[in-house]
């Protein structure tokens, strides 16, 4: 396995990982028991048209980006697009303030999803960094280099 391959397995492996972490924050936490902080009908709305809409979405499209990257067809730019898109998402989130007190642990959820995201960014783009083999040089010296 090359070394652009791998880095462009692992950048994918983070970049799942860190948008199941994302998507467990938002749906897999459980609520604050606090009635203050309770969701009312306004701002439920607001959220669910605000994060977990767009979530949804953006779900399917990072589908098939990975579909993408596993098909090696410009395995970079869409990892490298595809992290950015994870972590701006995850960083976006941070900004719902109703959201994350009715979710406590929430904002720990999106860092660690951001941070893998940059990860998966790091990678991608090391991938983009290293340059492909060169060909095999013939030893034959009748011929020519053109």
């Amino acid at each position: 396995m090359g070394v652009r391959k791998l880095l462009g397995s692992l950048g994918l492996v983070l970049l799942c990982a860190a948008w199941g972490v994302l998507l467990f924050g938002l749906f897999g936490l459980p609520a604050s028991d606090d009635p203050m902080v309770e969701l009312e009908a306004g701002p439920s709305f607001a959220i669910n048209l605000e994060v977990y809409l767009p979530a949804i979405v953006l779900t399917l499209v990072l589908l098939l980006a990975v579909l993408a990257v596993l098909k090696d067809r410009a395995a970079t730019a869409v990892g490298i697009g595809a992290a950015l898109v994870a972590g701006a998402f995850a960083a976006w989130v941070l900004n719902e303030k109703p959201l994350l007190d009715y979710l406590p642990q929430l904002r720990s959820t999106l860092l660690f999803s951001g941070g893998l995201s940059m990860l998966s960014l790091l990678l991608f783009l090391g991938r983009s960094a290293v340059t492909l083999e060169p060909q095999a040089r013939s030893t034959d010296p009748s011929i020519s280099p053109t």
